[in-house]
């Protein structure tokens, strides 16, 4: 099955959540940047338990990223992150709270949504 890849024009950055520490924070590896769909929208998901959650952006990406609750995002490239914050962009870290899976009708195309949500702690170095 291939991957759908038009209007996948911008570029994020992930720390995919790793595990935990002895403190019950979660660890992150490496970032990756992949190209994906940013839409600043107001939705409502399913989140893993069953519950419905309210997302503040619905991010569409091909299914050859695997993403997972709790990983986080960043809306630029790695290079422009600064540690705290972004360089004067308005743009925030964001916490994937749901997932979802979208095929096409013919079965030969396919792509994924992640709601986003706020993250308001700051990153620990990469494992």
């Amino acid at each position: 099955m291939g991957t759908y890849t038009g209007r996948r024009t911008q570029t994020v950055t992930v720390w995919e959540k790793t595990g935990t520490d002895r403190y019950g924070e979660p660890t992150r590896g490496s970032p990756v940047e992949p190209l994906v769909r940013w839409e600043r929208t107001r939705k409502d998901m399913m989140a893993p338990d069953g519950t419905r959650v309210n997302v503040d952006v619905v991010m569409v990406y091909g299914c050859d990223l695997d993403l997972k609750i709790e990983d986080v995002v960043y809306l630029g490239v790695l290079e422009d992150w600064v540690g705290t914050g972004s360089a004067g962009d308005d743009s925030e870290l964001m916490k994937v709270v749901a997932l979802d899976y979208v095929p096409n009708i013919r079965g030969d195309a396919a792509y994924r949504e992640a709601g986003l949500v706020k993250y308001r702690d700051t990153l620990p170095e990469a494992t």
